[in-house]
């Protein structure tokens, strides 16, 4: 999409309180989300309201199908920035291990072991960054459903730390309704790469309630796009381009848009269910481009 003025219209209002409509428990969906649970903005519980004056998709779309379209996932960016600061971190690895044979030869004991546990954590943290950049799939889909107005995704999940041998995830994917999702943003404090500063983020996150049969128990979250730098309004965008697509028979792609790139990793492997309630696999990159080409202009 090209730079327009209007990209920062949201037309919801900043919310920075309590949240709304479900209730926190202790679960494992509430651990996913940010530290602060007060939501910065709420999108309207009617998705028929807009929530932008324009929709992009803001380089988060990852595929179109037949009746579906889906958007990558924040975490993806991480784990290929986490492994590129992994290798950039290897001389530091290779300097306690020089220092374990160094205070061994001259004596210094406990400076030798200490660079020996320091090693093998440095190695160990490196080995888990690199194999989550590489060895995880390369996406984490989340697929919206025109013709079965669901919401499908495969939840994050990442290699556990202590288990090196592991070297393949297996996605559990799950399916919610669309009707029942309520959009949030969140705004939460994050360092710069090196810790050597600290920035505002923003993230836009699915929720679904239902948790211990109460529909206002925090059941399922789940995170879209990208992480807003210093801003969640373009966040906004890309909802109102999956808000028109789902209830507006919008177009699967905004015009003149393209699909964003796969990362490092194993290629995405949808299960046959899925494939199958999305009309079929995901379209061409020239298909893609078709539908690009002949969406209308905001």
């Amino acid at each position: 999409m090209t730079k327009d003025k209007r990209t920062y219209d949201v037309l919801i209002d900043v919310w920075n309180k309590a949240e709304p409509y479900f209730k926190f428990v202790l679960s494992r969906v509430v651990k996913s989300l940010p530290a602060t649970r007060d939501p910065w903005r709420v999108a309207p519980v009617d998705k028929k309201q807009k929530v932008h004056v324009l929709a992009g998709s803001r380089e988060s779309e990852i595929a179109v199908f037949p009746n579906a379209i889906a958007m990558g996932s924040p975490a993806s960016g991480g784990m290929a920035e986490g492994g590129k600061l992994a290798l950039i971190s290897a001389p530091v690895s290779l300097a306690f291990f020089i220092g374990i044979i160094f205070f061994a030869i001259y004596g210094g004991y406990f400076l030798s072991c200490f660079s020996f546990f320091a090693f093998v954590f440095s190695a160990m943290t490196i080995a888990w960054a690199v194999k989550g950049w590489i060895c995880s799939p390369s996406e984490w889909p989340v697929i919206f459903n025109r013709k079965d107005r669901t919401v499908t995704w495969a939840p994050v999940i990442r290699f556990p730390y202590w288990k090196f041998w592991v070297t393949k995830l297996t996605p559990q994917w799950r399916t919610a309704s669309w009707d029942d999702v309520r959009a949030r943003s969140y705004k939460y404090m994050q360092s710069t790469t090196g810790g050597y500063g600290f920035h505002d983020s923003y993230s836009l996150f699915l929720l679904w309630g239902g948790g211990e049969g109460d529909p206002r128990s925090l059941d399922q979250a789940v995170s879209i796009g990208y992480q807003g730098y210093f801003e969640d309004e373009l966040l906004w965008m890309l909802w109102e381009h999956i808000r028109r697509y789902m209830e507006e028979d919008g177009p699967a792609i905004p015009h003149g848009e393209i699909l964003r790139p796969l990362g490092k990793g194993r290629p995405i492997v949808y299960p046959p269910e899925v494939i199958e309630a999305c009309g079929g696999p995901p379209l061409s990159i020239r298909e893609v481009e078709e539908i690009a080409a002949a969406a209308p202009l905001d």
